[in-house]
């Protein structure tokens, strides 16, 4: 949506991958990449897309409703390739003028709705909107389950801010990145607001990291959130309070030695369920725009 003085009222941030390989039920998915830009243009989402300067050239030529923004560090020191960090994003997004600021994984799919730019100004100040994505392998036939993964994000500029100041190693295409900024939403005064509609969708795929990321990140984000609750002077929001427990034995579990199996992380139904499943529980009501 553009307002009657030509202002756009979402921007998104993103990296786009030169190249993104989907599949629909065994065939190659050529096209799901520019799928999936043109449903963001067409909700009316300025879409800014940060990358390696040498990935730059070709991708604005196939992409030219993308404005890409360069940069020379990233993360492949944990995951072998060019992956932004989270960081880079937010610097994008804290100059820009559109009042609601998002981060987007590349392969989502939105639903064409105008409630995307009609309703999230009005709400980014007070919460922190997500969504939670249906899976599927095939776009025009396949079954869509629901996934607790976030892929979304829409929040004000107070709260790029805020994360600015501790995001550091997450990137894109990392673990754990999702739970830290939805904690630093929360422990900067934000509610939490799970959309249902209008929905996004994501052709699945296999696991995009190692078990050794995993633990690696997984170890960066307890470390914070304790760090966190530790420093905060004021009173904290309850959900937070409820993950601490949690939060403290999976920091010892990623701590062991030669600790081989996520197994060996787990506690009730695995620390990442029960923190998505509190999260649902206590904080996130499902929600429609």
């Amino acid at each position: 949506m553009v307002t009657t003085d030509g202002n756009r009222l979402v921007v998104v941030a993103t990296s786009i991958p030169p190249t993104l390989v989907r599949e629909a039920f065994g065939s190659a998915a050529d096209n799901y990449q520019a799928l999936c830009i043109r449903s963001w243009v067409n909700n009316g989402f300025r879409i800014l897309s940060i990358n390696h300067p040498g990935e730059i050239s070709d991708l604005a030529a196939r992409y030219p409703e993308v404005t890409f923004i360069p940069t020379v560090r990233n993360a492949s020191e944990w995951t072998g390739r060019k992956n932004p960090y989270i960081a880079d994003l937010l610097l994008a997004l804290k100059d820009a003028s559109e009042p609601v600021l998002g981060i987007v994984n590349s392969d989502i799919l939105f639903e064409p709705a105008p409630e995307w730019t009609e309703k999230l100004p009005s709400l980014v100040g007070e919460t922190m909107v997500i969504a939670h994505r249906y899976d599927t392998y095939s776009l025009r036939e396949g079954a869509l389950r629901r996934c607790e993964g976030r892929d979304c994000f829409f929040f004000d500029k107070a709260v790029a801010l805020a994360a600015l100041e501790d995001c550091m190693p997450y990137a894109m295409g990392v673990p754990w990145w999702d739970y830290w900024l939805t904690c630093v939403a929360l422990l900067n005064d934000r509610s939490i607001t799970a959309v249902d509609r209008p929905a996004i969708l994501h052709l699945d795929h296999g696991p995009a990291y190692s078990l050794d990321l995993w633990r690696n990140f997984c170890g960066i984000f307890t470390s914070f959130l304790l760090r966190a609750h530790e420093n905060t002077p004021y009173s904290q929001p309850e959900i937070i309070k409820i993950l601490m427990p949690g939060v403290r034995k999976m920091a010892i579990a990623v701590d062991r030695p030669g600790l081989k199996s996520i197994r060996l992380l787990t506690f009730p139904s695995g620390p990442r369920d029960r923190i998505g499943k509190t999260y649902k529980a206590t904080l996130a009501k499902n929600f429609v725009l």
